[in-house]
């Protein structure tokens, strides 16, 4: 009995050690960034004289969120477009659940994410720097896939992910992706890819914080900016 719990307890201590070392050693060494790199980024392209329709907000906290969610709905007139519609039962989820459902009965357009990419006509791109999903999140991969075969997805390959969760993750379950019908792009820059978009057909694309896994599906505060533009997409 001894011997069993000794060997239990260097199990855990190992395991402990291993998220340890990979959670410190991963950030441990970054890679230099080129000259050429950073010329490519000029401050100057990024001002102008001109006064943009776009307007940008911080946000502070997660009531505050949800008060701009709720305005939002509120003042959709023709579509809304969600990153997922997995809502808890408590006051906030029938809040928003209330607005959405009123914006229907006023006429408005009211889609998932994965709606809108099982709808797309012509090729889909994802980009996303890790790839964590649940028995749901595979099923409409596969949903998608079975209606466009067209589906690629790029992401960072385990040993260019600087997320030691989301590389374990992804060598583990690469050919469960595979299987949904993805046809995968593996980035290899050596330094982690961190970009997060979706372009949906010729028209549609997407862009925001919503990486392709369970913590921004279910628990982060994710934003994704839906764009109809032709010229944008292409």
């Amino acid at each position: 009995m001894k011997k069993i719990r000794k060997f239990v307890t260097r199990g855990i201590l190992c395991f402990l050690l291993y998220l340890f070392l990979g959670v410190c050693l991963s950030y441990a060494r970054q890679p230099r960034v080129s000259q050429e790199y950073q010329d490519a980024f000029q401050p100057a392209d990024f001002y102008s004289d001109t006064v943009s329709c776009d307007r940008a907000c911080i946000i502070e906290d997660n009531e505050e969120a949800l008060e701009l969610r709720l305005r939002m709905i509120a003042q959709a007139r023709e579509r809304i477009v969600l990153s997922t519609f997995e809502f808890r039962a408590d006051e906030s989820g029938k809040d928003i659940l209330s607005a959405l459902m009123a914006a229907a009965k006023r006429g408005v357009e009211v889609k998932i994410l994965a709606e809108l990419m099982k709808d797309a006509k012509g090729e889909i791109l994802i980009h996303t720097p890790y790839v964590i999903c649940n028995d749901w999140m595979y099923d409409s991969f596969r949903e998608i896939c079975k209606q466009n075969p067209e589906v690629s997805l790029l992401t960072n390959s385990a040993a260019n992910n600087g997320n030691p969760f989301g590389a374990a993750d992804y060598r583990m379950n690469r050919d469960k992706l595979l299987d949904t019908g993805l046809t995968l792009y593996e980035y290899e820059g050596g330094v982690s890819y961190h970009g997060k978009s979706i372009v949906m057909g010729e028209e549609l694309s997407a862009v925001g914080s919503f990486n392709m896994d369970m913590r921004s599906v279910y628990l982060d505060t994710e934003m994704m900016l839906v764009i109809d533009s032709r010229e944008v997409t292409a």
